[in-house]
């Protein structure tokens, strides 16, 4: 069968013989040119690329190249950590002298014996004259006392600014263990000068700005601790005698006649205070913002001898307004009390105050007298050792209705106090606690929560010379009319 030949050009047509012999040429060429010399063909399209070999051995570094050029500066990083401080360098060289500055008074301590004269009396004339030229302002010094006892006879002048003090820092007391200032002398140990400068407020002469402190004040019972004036002569005798602002703290005071009988204006006397062998009331004050006696300490009064045990006289009596009379044990004997409060007396505050005896030697009559006054507080009081003999008493026992006696005043108040049955001569238990007079105003006295030791079951008994004097907050307490 014939058989066709395409081309690019054309298309052939062979017979089968024609064919065979095609294919026997084209065999003789094959062969021949298998024998000869191979002849390249053309190359071929490049292969698909074929896997990834393993990596060669490490070959030999090359030769540096030559450094390119600089790039660009790289933003800054962050601050790193401080680094420990270096060793301290050597020290410069002193710089130049400065100007020299304003001149400061002396506020130093100056020991009491350095001051001139040869006697204590010298030494307290030259106390006197420095302190009246160095006048009420300015930087002050200190006189200090060492332990041991100094007698005088010349007083020492109550100098605005002026701070005396023991340079034991402790209290004194009553004992001779500190420093001590015996006086001798006529008067009154501390005297008001009639003349003081540097200072507007108060008027001339008052003295202002004064601290003693941890000395031990010795005086006799014809003498007195500070110049005295009766408070209920404030008209005639106030000017130039009233203490303003002042404080004496851990103080003693022996066998003096009368500590302080005037006026205060803020004064503060605080610490533990010791007084002993006083003859005639101690403290009888006017003024106002006061604090006798604090309650950072006890505070200590006692006396056997003169009109403190035989006359009915107080130990404290007071006329003072807004003021506060704090933590004191007073021990009173015999016909003596406490404390008496008096009409002039308003906004007064008695807090902490004990009114004591010996077991042995109690009061005859009323611990606490209130002959007056006007919102009075008496909280937290201790009181003990009184109403064993009130027909004894000063005043007998008409004078002498309670425990507390309030013969006249208005809007007082007792609370938290604490009224003790011991010793050995004891009032029975129906004498009342607090008594109050016809001329207490309508409900003057409250009674308020107040505790009872040594009364066994009883209750608290009060009396009152016509009804409506004493309000009664406590309806276990039984309020009689006990004219």
């Amino acid at each position: 069968m014939p058989v066709s030949v395409v081309s690019q050009e054309s298309v052939a047509v062979y017979t089968a013989p024609e064919v065979d012999q095609l294919v026997s040429d084209l065999s003789g060429r094959v062969a021949a040119v298998e024998a000869s010399e191979p002849v390249p063909g053309p190359e071929g399209p490049p292969g698909p690329v074929g896997p990834q070999g393993p990596a060669g051995v490490q070959g030999e570094p090359g030769e540096a190249g030559e450094d390119g050029i600089d790039g660009t500066d790289g933003l800054d990083g962050e601050v790193g950590p401080t680094g420990p401080a270096g060793p301290q360098g050597p020290a410069g060289p002193v710089g130049p002298t400065g100007p020299a500055g304003p001149a400061l008074v002396s506020t130093s301590r100056v020991d009491f014996t350095t001051l001139s004269g040869a006697t204590t009396d010298a030494k307290i004339d030259t106390l006197n004259a420095e302190a009246a030229a160095a006048g009420g302002s300015g930087g002050r010094v200190e006189y200090v006392l060492p332990s041991g006892q100094f007698e005088h006879t010349h007083p020492i002048g109550l100098w605005s600014g002026l701070s005396l003090s023991g340079g034991r820092e402790a209290p004194v007391r009553e004992y001779t263990t500190g420093a001590v200032l015996k006086y001798t002398g006529a008067g009154a140990q501390f005297y008001f000068p009639t003349s003081q400068t540097g200072y507007s407020y108060p008027t001339p002469p008052n003295p202002r700005d004064i601290t003693i402190q941890r000395i031990l004040f010795v005086g006799s019972s014809g003498v007195d601790w500070i110049e005295p004036y009766d408070p209920t002569t404030y008209g005639t005798n106030g000017a130039g005698h009233v203490v303003w602002m002042s404080t004496f703290r851990d103080i003693g005071w022996k066998t003096f006649r009368r500590v302080w009988w005037g006026w205060g204006d803020g004064v503060t006397i605080a610490g533990a205070c010791h007084l002993q062998g006083g003859y005639d009331t101690q403290f009888y004050l006017g003024g106002s913002e006061n604090q006798i006696f604090g309650t950072d300490a006890f505070s200590f009064m006692d006396s056997s001898v003169g009109g403190l045990e035989t006359q009915g006289l107080p130990f404290i009596r007071t006329q003072m307004t807004k003021s506060s009379i704090g933590q004191v044990m007073v021990t009173a004997r015999k016909t003596g009390c406490a404390l008496q409060v008096d009409p002039a007396t308003y906004a007064l505050r008695v807090v902490g105050l004990a009114a004591d005896a010996q077991d042995s030697d109690p009061m005859y009559g009323s611990a606490i007298r209130v002959t007056g006054g006007d919102g009075v507080v008496f909280r937290d009081l201790s009181i003990k050792g009184c109403m064993s003999d009130p027909a004894s008493a000063a005043g007998a026992a008409s004078a002498n209705k309670g425990w507390v006696h309030v013969s006249a005043g208005q809007q007082l108040i007792l609370e938290g106090c604490r009224f003790s049955r011991k010793g050995s001569s004891l009032p029975a238990v129906t004498v009342p606690l607090v008594w109050a007079g016809s001329s207490v105003g309508d409900s003057g006295v409250r009674w308020g929560a107040n505790s009872l030791s040594g009364f066994g079951t009883a209750q608290a008994t009060l009396g009152q010379a016509t009804a409506g004097r004493i309000e009664n907050l406590v309806p276990s307490t039984s309020v009689s009319i006990l004219a």
